[in-house]
C-alpha cells in the first residue's frame, strides 16, 4: 500500500518513478539546511510557536541570508534540485526552476529548462513567456517580441503575456521621433489588444472564453488600452468609443448563466444613471417629471422620492430602462431639446446610486458577481476583486468624461440611441457621477468640480429634513472639493480650485490662505503660483504679484494666464523689459534698451507682449468650434421666427421674413464655423440681449400706448402680460462662453488691434450674460417696463461700486445734485460697503433715494430697480474692480448706458449707449455710425447684412473687420454741454 501511495503521488508513468537503488537526495548538507530553511521560515510565519520551546540548536548559527541571489542560490535552488530528481519531467517544478536560474542571471539554464518544458508540453504558454523574458534580457528584443506573441495565441487571456507585449511596444512608439514608425508601433499593439478581444468576446458581448471574475479587470483594462490607442486618431473615434462601451458593459452584465434579457448594452446603462439621479435627487420642489416616471412604472406624482426603498423593493431600473423602449430617450431630449439633461447630485447622492442600479448584487457591479448555487441570490466578490473592477471601471468613466467634455458641443451619436445627440457636459457629468460611486478619489472630486464649476444651472437640494438650499454649479463644485479635500487634506489642486472660487466670491483672504498652501506643498505648481499672483494683485499690490507670475512663467512659458499676468503687472510698475509690441513700435530687450521696429531679424524676435497677443488670439479662435448645433437643437427655424413676430408685434413682411429665415437658416445647414468666423453661442446670447429691450417695448405700448408723461403713477402687473412677453430661454445644452486671459481693462495699455479689443470685451460680456440669464430666480418673461413718466419725471439709476474715497467719486460727487429735479428723480445703487469716509454722506445727501445694497444678492438689486420703475440704468463700473455688471445683464430696465466708469466698449447687449469724450471714444469707430454711413451709401440694406449676424444696426462684434471697436451708440458729452 505505501509503495502504491508513493508512486501515486510522484507520477503515474513509469518514465518519473524513482530508482530505489538512486542516491538519497536529501544526504547532502545543502539540501538539509535549504529543507530546515523553509521549515523554519513555514514554523515562525504560522505563529505556531510553544512558549518555552527552542526550536533552533543555541550552538547553531544560521547563515545570514540578506539579499536575492542568496536565497535563490543557497534555499531555493537546492530545494528544486531536489524536486526535479524525484519528478523529472513535472513542469511546474522545471518552470519555478527557470525563472530562480534567471534571477541568478544564468540565462542559458534558463534557456534550456524553458525548451525542455516545450518538448514536455509543446502548448506551454508559461515557457513561451519566460523564453522571450530571457530573450529580452540577453538583447533578442525581436525574439522576445516573437516568443511572446506565440504565448498569447496559445493562451489569449495570458495576461503576463499581453503586458510583455505592451510594455514593449508603448516605450518604442513613445521615444521614436518618426511619426510613421510610432504610428506602426501604436497599431502592432492595438493588434495585440484586439487579438484579445475577439478571442475572448463575442460581437453580441457574450464571453467566448471562461473570465474568472478576479480577472475580468484585466479583460477591461485590455479593451480601455484599444480605446486609448484609437483615440490617438481621429479616424476611429466611433471605435474607440465601442471599446470603452464594452468594457463597462462586461461589468454590468449579470454572471452566467443568464438570458440574453439581461445582457444590458451601454445605451441602458447611460438612461439608467439618469434615472437614478432623477429618483435620488427627488425632491417636493424638484420632483421627478410625471412622464418619465409614467414611463417607467413607478409609482409618485409629485411627492418626494426614496430612491433606495424603491430599489429595494424589487424595482429594476435596468429592466425598466429597456421596456421604455424610446419612449424614456424622447421625455428626456423633451426636457432641454434634443441634449440630455444636466443633474445636479450632492456627494452623499452619488454615493447612493450603485445601490439604485444594482439592487440584486447590493450595489456590487453584477459582472464580478457569482451566482449562488441552487439559489437566485448572488455571491458577493472578496474586496480585492471588488476594488479592482471599481478601480478599472472608473478608469473607463472617467475616460469617457473626458472624451465627452470635449466633445461638449458636438452632435455625436450614442450607440443604441437614434441619431445624434448634443452631448453637452450632461454625459460628462453623469460618468464622473458614476466613477465617482464606484471608486472615489480626490482626483475625481477635483475634476467633478472644475466641470461644475463653469455652469451657471441651479438645482434645489434638502441639506436637512426641514432645511432646502438651492445649489448653482460653483456652490455645488464648493461642496465636491470640500469633500475631496477630506479625504487628502493636502492635495494642491483641490485646495487652488477651492481658493478660485473663494476669490470669486470675493473672500480674497482666504483664497489666498489656500493657495498658499497649494504652494507650500506644490512649490512647482503654475496655476497656484498665478491664482497667488491674481489674488495679490487685486489687494493693489502688483510689484509683490510679479514674483508668482515670473516663477509660473520659468515653470510653464505658454500658460496664457501666467503670461497676461506678468505682462499687465510688469507695465502697473513701469517694467518694460522683454516687452515687444506685436505691431510696427519700439521695444524694450532684457536690458530695457528700446530697439525701433525695423531692426534686422525684429520679426524672430518675440517678447512676452507679441506672445500675449498670440495666446489671446487662439483663444478667441476656441470659441467658433463650442456651442455648435446649438439653435437647431433648441428650437425649429419656425420657432425662432415666431420669437421675432412677437417682437415686431405683427407678422413678419416677405422682406423681413425672407431676412431674418436667411440669417437663422444658415445654422440648420452644413457651416464651417472656424473659417467664417462664426460664434454660434454667442449670437443666442446677443439675440436674446437685443430682444429683451424690444419686449419691454412692446409690452409699454400694449399696456399705455404711444404715452410719454402721466399724471399719477400706473402700475403694471407683471402677471397680466407675463405669459405673452417671454424671453427665449437659453439652451440647457449650452455651455459658458471662454473668455481670454487678457481683460478688457488691461486692453487700454496693449498695442492690439480694434478687432481684437471689441471681442475681448465681447467675450467677457458674454460670459456674464450667459451667467445672468442661467439664473433660477430670473422670471420667464422679461422685466415688465416702467410706466410713463409721472408729471415728466423720469426716474435714474446709478449703480457704482466705488461710492468711497475713489477717483471715480472724487469725479462725480457733485454730478448727482446737478439734475434737473423737475425732469429726473435719482436713484443710486451703492455695491459696496462704506470705507469711513466723506464721499458717501456728501453723494448720499444729493440724490433722492440712495439704497447701500453692499450685502443684496443680484436678484434683490434686479428685483428692487424694477419694482421702482427705474426708466434708465447707468452703470458707473463698467469692467472694473467689484463692478456688477450681472444686474445689467438680467435687463432689468429697456434703456441702460455706461458712464465714467470704464473708458473703452463694454462689447454688451446689455448696454445701448456710452456717454463719453469724442476723443477717446471717436464717433467714427462706432459700430452705429458705421452702419448708418453704409446704408446711405446703399450699402447696408437689410438684405445685405443678413449674410452676417448683424440684428439691425447691431454689429455682430465678430467681424472680420477692424473698422469699428465701439459696440454700442455713443452719446458725447462734448454734445450734451453744446445742447
Amino acid at each position: 500500500m505505501l509503495r502504491a501511495v508513493d508512486e501515486a503521488d510522484i507520477s503515474s508513468t513509469s518514465d518519473d518513478r524513482v530508482d530505489p537503488q538512486a542516491p538519497n537526495p536529501f544526504a547532502s548538507s545543502i539540501s538539509r539546511d535549504a529543507l530546515l530553511a523553509y521549515t523554519y521560515h513555514l514554523y515562525h510565519s504560522q505563529n505556531s510557536q510553544v512558549p518555552g520551546m527552542t526550536p533552533i540548536p543555541l550552538n547553531c548559527t544560521p547563515p545570514i541570508i540578506d539579499n536575492v541571489e542568496q536565497v535563490c542560490k543557497l534555499q531555493i535552488l537546492p530545494l528544486l534540485v531536489i524536486l526535479r530528481s524525484l519528478h523529472p519531467q513535472d513542469t511546474s517544478i522545471l518552470l519555478l526552476m527557470a525563472c530562480t536560474y534567471h534571477a541568478l542571471r544564468d540565462f542559458d539554464s534558463s534557456l534550456t529548462l524553458s525548451q525542455e518544458i516545450l518538448r514536455l508540453e509543446p502548448n506551454s504558454a508559461e515557457a513561451m513567456c519566460n523564453i522571450g523574458t530571457t530573450m529580452m534580457s540577453i538583447g533578442q528584443h525581436d525574439q522576445a517580441y516573437e516568443w511572446w506573441w506565440r504565448a498569447l495565441q496559445v493562451h489569449p487571456l495570458y495576461w503576463d503575456a499581453v503586458d510583455h507585449l505592451l510594455n514593449f511596444l508603448f516605450p518604442l512608439a513613445q521615444q521614436t521621433h518618426n511619426s510613421q514608425h510610432s504610428s506602426t508601433l501604436y497599431a502592432r499593439a492595438l493588434d495585440v489588444c484586439s487579438f484579445v478581444e475577439r478571442k475572448a468576446v463575442a460581437s453580441n458581448g457574450r464571453l467566448l472564453l471562461p473570465v474568472p471574475t478576479h480577472q475580468l479587470h484585466r479583460l477591461q483594462k485590455v479593451f480601455f488600452t484599444c480605446a486609448t490607442i484609437r483615440m490617438m486618431t481621429t479616424d476611429n473615434i466611433s471605435d474607440a468609443l465601442r471599446d470603452y462601451f464594452r468594457a463597462l458593459e462586461l461589468v454590468i452584465y449579470p454572471p452566467t448563466p443568464r438570458s440574453d434579457g439581461d445582457a444590458y448594452t451601454m445605451r441602458e446603462l447611460i438612461l439608467a444613471i439618469f434615472v437614478a439621479g432623477y429618483l435620488i435627487q427627488s425632491t417636493s420642489d424638484d420632483p421627478v417629471p410625471i412622464e418619465i416616471l409614467e414611463i417607467l412604472g413607478v409609482p409618485g406624482g409629485s411627492a418626494p422620492i426614496d430612491a433606495i426603498a424603491i430599489a429595494q423593493s424589487g424595482f429594476d431600473v435596468f429592466r425598466a430602462v429597456r421596456a421604455s423602449g424610446d419612449r424614456l430617450v424622447t421625455a428626456l431630449l423633451n426636457i432641454t431639446g434634443n441634449a440630455l439633461p444636466f443633474l445636479l447630485l450632492l456627494p452623499e447622492h452619488v454615493a447612493r446610486v450603485p445601490m439604485v442600479l444594482f439592487p440584486g448584487s447590493m450595489g456590487v457591479l453584477p459582472g464580478i458577481c457569482a451566482q449562488a448555487p441552487n439559489s437566485s441570490h448572488l455571491q458577493m466578490p472578496p474586496d480585492n476583486v471588488r476594488n479592482q473592477a471599481n478601480l478599472m471601471t472608473s478608469s473607463v468613466l472617467l475616460a469617457l468624461a473626458k472624451r465627452y467634455q470635449d466633445l461638449s458641443s458636438a452632435d455625436v451619436a450614442i450607440p443604441g440611441l437614434t441619431g445624434t445627440l448634443n452631448v453637452n457636459y450632461s454625459l460628462s457629468i453623469l460618468f464622473y457621477y458614476f466613477a465617482l460611486s464606484l471608486s472615489p478619489s480626490p482626483s475625481t472630486y477635483n475634476n467633478m468640480g472644475i466641470i461644475l464649476s463653469t455652469m451657471a444651472y441651479v438645482s434645489p437640494h434638502a441639506i436637512h429634513r426641514t432645511k432646502r438650499r438651492e445649489f448653482s454649479g460653483p456652490a455645488l463644485a464648493k461642496v465636491y472639493y470640500t469633500a475631496g479635500l477630506q479625504m487628502d487634506p493636502s492635495h494642491p489642486h483641490l485646495l487652488t480650485n477651492l481658493g478660485s472660487l473663494h476669490k470669486d466670491e470675493g473672500n480674497l483672504e482666504e483664497a489666498m490662505k489656500l493657495y498658499s498652501k497649494a504652494i507650500y506643498l506644490k512649490p512647482d505648481f503654475d496655476i497656484a503660483l498665478v491664482n497667488m499672483g491674481n489674488a495679490v494683485k487685486d489687494t493693489g499690490r502688483s510689484w509683490d504679484a510679479l514674483e508668482y507670475y515670473r516663477r509660473a512663467v520659468e515653470l510653464n512659458p505658454d500658460l496664457p494666464e501666467a503670461v497676461c499676468g506678468l505682462v499687465n503687472s510688469m507695465a502697473s510698475v513701469c517694467d518694460w523689459r522683454w516687452r515687444d509690441s506685436g505691431l510696427n513700435e519700439f521695444s524694450v530687450d532684457a536690458e530695457r534698451h528700446a530697439l525701433p521696429p525695423n531692426l534686422p531679424n525684429y520679426s524672430h524676435r518675440q517678447g512676452y507682449v507679441k506672445k500675449m497677443i498670440d495666446i489671446c488670439e487662439n483663444q478667441l479662435q476656441i470659441a467658433y468650434s463650442q456651442n455648435t448645433h446649438a439653435i437647431s437643437a433648441a428650437k425649429t427655424l419656425d420657432e425662432w421666427l415666431e420669437s421675432l413676430q412677437l417682437v415686431f408685434g405683427r407678422p413678419l413682411r416677405k422682406q423681413e421674413l425672407d431676412h431674418w429665415a436667411r440669417l437663422f437658416g444658415q445654422f440648420y445647414g452644413p457651416m464651417n464655423r472656424t473659417e467664417r468666423q462664426i460664434n454660434e453661442g454667442g449670437f443666442i446670447i446677443r439675440f436674446i440681449d437685443w430682444i429683451q429691450p424690444r419686449l419691454q417695448r412692446r409690452w409699454y405700448l400694449k399696456v399705455y400706448g404711444k404715452v410719454f408723461s402721466a399724471h399719477k403713477d400706473t402700475r403694471t402687473d407683471p402677471q397680466s402680460y407675463g405669459n405673452v412677453f417671454l424671453r427665449p430661454a437659453l439652451p440647457r445644452s449650452m455651455t459658458p462662453p471662454t473668455v481670454p486671459s487678457v481683460l478688457p481693462f488691461h486692453t487700454f495699455i496693449h498695442p492690439l488691434p480694434a478687432r481684437m479689443i471689441r471681442l475681448i470685451s465681447h467675450r467677457h460680456a458674454l460670459r456674464i450674460s450667459f451667467t445672468a440669464l442661467s439664473q433660477s430666480w430670473l422670471p420667464r418673461h422679461v422685466y415688465p417696463p416702467p410706466g410713463p413718466a409721472v408729471n415728466g419725471v423720469l426716474n435714474i439709476g446709478y449703480v457704482s461700486n466705488d461710492v468711497n474715497d475713489h477717483p471715480l467719486s472724487h469725479l462725480m460727487q457733485s454730478v448727482f445734485g446737478m439734475h434737473d429735479r423737475k425732469r429726473f428723480k435719482v436713484y443710486l445703487y451703492t455695491t459696496t460697503t462704506w470705507d469711513g469716509t466723506s464721499y458717501r454722506p456728501k453723494i448720499s445727501a444729493d440724490v433722492e433715494v440712495f439704497v447701500d445694497a453692499s450685502q443684496w444678492s443680484t436678484a434683490a438689486i434686479v428685483e428692487h430697480i424694477s419694482q421702482n420703475k427705474i426708466h434708465i440704468l447707468i452703470n458707473l463700473g463698467g469692467y472694473t474692480k467689484g463692478a456688477r455688471n450681472d444686474v445689467f445683464a438680467a435687463r432689468p430696465c429697456p434703456i441702460q448706458m455706461q458712464l465714467m466708469g470704464y473708458a473703452g466698449t463694454l462689447g454688451a447687449g446689455w448696454c445701448d449707449y456710452l456717454v463719453c469724450d469724442p476723443v477717446s471714444c471717436p464717433q467714427d469707430m462706432c459700430a452705429t455710425e458705421v452702419w448708418r454711413r453704409r446704408r446711405s451709401l446703399g450699402n447696408g440694406s437689410i438684405s445685405e447684412s443678413g449674410t452676417f449676424l448683424d440684428l439691425d444696426a447691431d454689429f455682430d462684434p465678430e467681424r472680420q473687420t477692424d473698422d469699428f471697436t465701439l459696440s454700442v451708440c455713443t452719446y458725447s458729452l462734448r454734445d450734451a454741454v453744446q445742447d
